[in-house]
C-alpha cells in the first residue's frame, strides 16, 4: 500500500467482503527503508541514520494526515516512531545489528501500516 488512497480502497474491499480479519503489510518502500536504517545505524553516522527515520516518519504521518485519523491514532504512530528511534539508537551505539534486532526493526513496517 503506497498511500492513503490505497488504504481506503483496501478498507472498502474488506467492508464489501464483510471480512472478519484483515492482514496488512508495510507501506510501499518501508521495508527497504527499515533495512537501510539497520545498515546505517550499524555502519554510518547518526545524522545519516536519523534522516532515514525522518523519511519513515514522513511517509506514515502523511498517510495519517491524508486519512484524517483521530488524535489517538497519531499518538500511537508517534509512540511507534519513538520506539523505532530507540531501537535504531541501540544498534547505533552498539555498532551491531543482530538478526533479532533486524527482525524487530522490520516489524515496524507492519505495525505502522496497521
Amino acid at each position: 500500500m503506497g498511500d492513503a488512497q490505497c488504504m481506503l480502497r483496501s478498507a472498502q474491499v474488506s467492508v464489501l467482503q464483510k471480512s472478519n480479519l484483515v492482514v496488512v503489510s508495510a507501506t510501499s518502500g518501508t521495508t527497504n527503508l527499515l533495512i537501510e536504517l539497520a545498515q546505517s545505524a550499524e555502519k554510518k553516522t547518526w545524522p545519516e541514520t536519523e534522516a532515514i527515520i525522518e523519511k519513515i516518519s514522513g511517509i506514515h504521518l502523511k498517510i495519517a494526515n491524508d486519512l484524517k485519523l483521530p488524535e489517538q491514532q497519531f499518538k500511537t504512530i508517534n509512540l511507534l516512531l519513538t520506539e523505532l528511534t530507540a531501537v535504531a539508537q541501540g544498534i547505533f551505539l552498539l555498532k551491531d545489528c543482530s538478526t533479532k534486532a533486524l527482525d524487530f526493526l522490520q516489524s515496524f513496517g507492519e505495525r505502522l501500516s496497521s
